[in-house]
């Protein structure tokens, strides 16, 4: 919700604004550790991989997009 106020917020005064949250995929982390195990072939990513990905679809985002939910493949995430 602090994320859709904020798109809205931002633009009112800043028209090429986009904010977005992304989910980077399964990262190869201590975090994702325990969860590994159902991660399907291909789908396991290391860190500097997943922030490529999210770089990459972030700079081909237009404002129009702000405050939408999208993966580290450019895919909607429905809310």
């Amino acid at each position: 919700m602090g994320m859709k106020n904020l798109s809205i917020e931002w633009g009112r005064s800043l028209k090429e604004v986009c904010v977005v949250v992304m989910q980077p995929g399964t990262v190869n982390t201590q975090l994702s550790a325990p969860f590994q195990g159902n991660v399907a072939e291909g789908h396991l990513f290391s860190p500097a991989y997943s922030a490529e990905c999210l770089l990459e679809v972030l700079s081909g985002m237009k404002a129009a997009q702000s405050g939408s939910f999208v993966d580290w493949a450019g895919e909607s995430i429905p809310w």
